[in-house]
């Protein structure tokens, strides 16, 4: 068994994550929860929808971010016309000796950036994402306008020459930063408490589609991704009740009448948080 995070290497790193911070923050000049919640998503091993109008810096971010974590990026534009081998590779037929060799595609990367894939064919707007494909997102983080400081500051910034982020981490200390997410203590309540919010919305009357099984699971890694960030070796109530919205939200269907609110799905986590109590259990001494 796993010996549990401990606190010193919990804070060393949290230190190693606000370097990361800092830097990202040199180039994207947006809101501190959206690249908190990225980093929430790294710690957990997950995948992160970042959803937003175009340029609002989603790419610049990524990039941004990839960099700061000393890792390779590649971008996969999702046109109409990308076919397998333009994600995956190809084999190529070397003329000189007749062999075919390997092209790796834009997959190959440690972070991957998969570019406008709810654009639809031969239309403008979006389509929303399967079923099947939106519950294997940890997060969904929304993206709006920056505000009226924000952008003047991205003006001042990228005037003459756009920053570049520098490498603060290697993938080593990645895996290392994963490694102690993964030994953050959760306390049996906290179990009971993540599925009691899942539970909640299987069973709402303007809900066809709950949140699965998958997402309990998610909702307590994220919520030990959040206790690193803040410096604690150990999970709290807080922590999943304000990671519930991003981590739920999304993975649920609506009801026909329900689907045209843009509002209903974060609604529901909002009455799960406020219906869902949290207490702790009397163990025997």
């Amino acid at each position: 068994m796993a010996q549990p995070a401990e606190v010193n290497e919990v804070a060393a790193a949290r230190e190693r994550l606000e370097a990361v911070r800092r830097e990202v923050s040199r180039v994207y000049m947006g809101p501190a929860r959206v690249l908190d919640a990225m980093l929430v998503a790294l710690l957990a091993h997950g995948h992160v929808l970042l959803e937003g109008v175009p340029g609002v810096a989603k790419t610049t971010l990524v990039k941004s971010f990839a960099t700061a974590l000393g890792c390779t990026v590649r971008r996969i534009q999702f046109t109409a016309d990308l076919l397998p081998a333009d994600i995956t590779g190809t084999y190529v037929l070397s003329p000189r000796d007749g062999t075919f060799a390997m092209r790796p595609g834009p997959v190959f990367a440690n972070v991957v950036l998969a570019d406008e894939i709810t654009n639809p064919i031969d239309l403008e707007g979006t389509y929303p994402l399967p079923e099947a494909q939106i519950d294997r997102f940890l997060l969904l983080i929304p993206m709006g306008y920056p505000t009226h400081q924000e952008e003047v500051a991205m003006l001042e910034t990228h005037n003459a020459e756009a920053p570049v982020a520098r490498p603060q981490l290697d993938v080593n200390d990645l895996l290392r930063l994963q490694s102690i997410t993964a030994r953050v203590h959760v306390e049996h309540d906290l179990y009971e408490y993540a599925v009691g919010l899942t539970t909640f919305t299987r069973t709402h009357a303007r809900v066809t589609l709950g949140a699965s099984p998958r997402a309990t699971l998610s909702l307590i890694q994220a919520a030990k991704g959040a206790a690193v960030l803040a410096g604690r070796p150990f999970a709290t109530p807080d922590d999943i009740r304000e990671l519930a919205p991003s981590v739920l939200a999304h993975r649920l269907v609506m009801t026909p009448e329900a689907e045209g609110d843009a509002h209903a799905r974060a609604a529901v986590i909002t009455e799960a948080i406020a219906r869902v109590g949290y207490r702790r259990s009397v163990r025997p001494v």
